[in-house]
């Protein structure tokens, strides 16, 4: 049996996968450089279990495959697939989910910390000299003064232009309660803060275990002074934030969007942002990644954004690792699958 691994893989899990079968090792899951097409198919063509995580496997890779008995993907959802071809031969896929959860939730828990104390902002100001030109403290065992001498051409006074808001006694709506959603919901409860949440495919009966309510999009929008977005990209998800429901936002809400770009429309974030419809946002995904140089948003002074980066820590990949080498042993034992995705 041979394996094409193309994924970031634990040591220790490598090893033990080594063990099994000969493993032959590209493009991501061996440099950080995705494999072209060509070195894909050089390889897979006598390959029995495929491990991928950032390459695009599309139908005419498939159909050099002729040997390919298994496909193990490690994503939350095999959106590199070619799923229609896979499904004509039969092949069974399994993923990762939940791998990333506890990392995207504290990302997203950093994004609305930056954004409510305009940590981000403040550390590029300070950067750019708008702030302070010097500052000393005149300490002594009686008296005790801090003097702060101002730039005369300071464009801000931080101590006013920075104050923020605090999280405990704010709403929280969280726009997809999966895996993350539910994490998210959990972490932001110790700040003290309320929790809405909107999936129109949750069991309501137990909902009330992540959230304080389920409700409309439409109440979670006016009343929230957070919005997380936790939702996969279908027809009815697709730029479900639009200018209809900025307009319904607070003046003083934040979005946050750590899921897919293609939820948020764009250009209406664009102008609500610019316009001060809503206070910020901050946004680890765009509909185009990277991003032109030229996108409006990037000129903007309320939104910070990160390069798809949410998901990214060094916990995740001994995760992953020991859920595809799980999978990879009950299918060679002939066990049911744990994982399998179901086309």
């Amino acid at each position: 049996m041979k394996a094409l691994l193309m994924a970031e893989f634990d040591d220790e899990y490598y090893r033990k996968l080594c063990e099994l079968m000969e493993v032959v090792r590209i493009g991501w899951g061996k440099n950080k450089a995705l494999a072209t097409k060509d070195e894909i198919k050089k390889e897979i063509k006598d390959t029995d279990i495929l491990i991928v995580e950032g390459e695009r496997i599309d139908r005419d890779i498939i159909d050099s495959a002729s040997r390919l008995k298994l496909i193990c993907v490690a994503r939350g959802t095999p959106v590199n697939l070619d799923l229609s071809a896979i499904k004509e031969r039969g092949i069974p896929i399994v993923y990762t989910p939940g791998r990333n959860t506890r990392a995207v939730a504290e990302f997203t828990v950093g994004l609305m910390l930056a954004l409510a104390r305009h940590i981000a902002f403040a550390n590029h100001l300070i950067r750019e000299k708008y702030w302070l030109a010097d500052s000393h403290i005149i300490h002594d065992e009686v008296n005790y003064k801090i003097d702060w001498t101002f730039n005369p051409e300071a464009k801000y006074n931080a101590y006013g232009e920075f104050k923020g808001v605090q999280l405990e006694g704010k709403v929280c709506g969280v726009i997809g309660l999966g895996r993350i959603g539910r994490e998210v919901a959990r972490l932001v409860n110790c700040f003290g803060m309320q929790t809405l949440g909107y999936d129109p495919y949750i069991d309501k009966e137990n909902a009330g275990r992540w959230v304080s309510r389920i409700c409309s999009i439409q109440e979670l929008l006016k009343e929230s002074d957070f919005i997380t977005i936790h939702c996969s990209v279908t027809p009815e998800t697709t730029h479900l934030i639009n200018e209809q429901a900025l307009r319904l936002m607070k003046p003083g809400a934040f979005l946050i969007n750590t899921s897919r770009g293609a939820i948020i429309d764009e250009q209406a974030l664009y102008r609500a942002l610019k316009e001060r419809w809503i206070a910020g946002a901050a946004l680890d995904v765009l509909q185009q990644e990277p991003p032109p140089s030229s996108l409006p948003i990037l000129s903007l002074d309320n939104v910070i954004i990160t390069p798809h980066i949410a998901g990214a820590t060094y916990e995740i990949m001994p995760i992953q690792s020991e859920m595809i080498l799980a999978e990879i042993k009950r299918f060679l034992s002939g066990e049911e699958l744990k994982y399998q995705y179901k086309i």
